[in-house]
């Protein structure tokens, strides 16, 4: 979508891993939490977002279509996610923890 695109041009780096940068995304009105664009650090291709789900009260990733994955971008992925969770220092309810849509 247009709006992700200028998204990610004005989006500022937050954290970089071998494998992976995250950005933090504008807030969008109404919203209380930051997302995050994630990014190859490699290609600089746009890879997905991460983002608070309110039902499960935790962070979730949104990948873009057909991305590939290595195991050491996965760990990188869930490493940055909980480190987001526990900044929140908010418990994850056992409802939504590991769920998968």
């Amino acid at each position: 979508m247009p709006g992700d695109l200028y998204q990610i041009f004005v989006a500022k780096e937050y954290s970089q891993t071998e494998n992976l940068i995250f950005f933090i995304l504008p807030k969008i009105e109404g919203h209380k939490t930051d997302r995050f664009a994630v990014r190859s650090a490699h290609d600089g291709s746009n890879l997905g977002t991460i983002s608070w789900h309110g039902p499960w009260r935790q962070y979730i990733y949104a990948p873009e279509s057909h991305i590939i994955w290595s195991d050491g971008c996965l760990k990188d992925l869930l490493a940055f996610m909980q480190k987001l969770r526990d900044d929140r220092k908010t418990p994850i309810k056992s409802k939504g923890e590991d769920q998968c849509h």
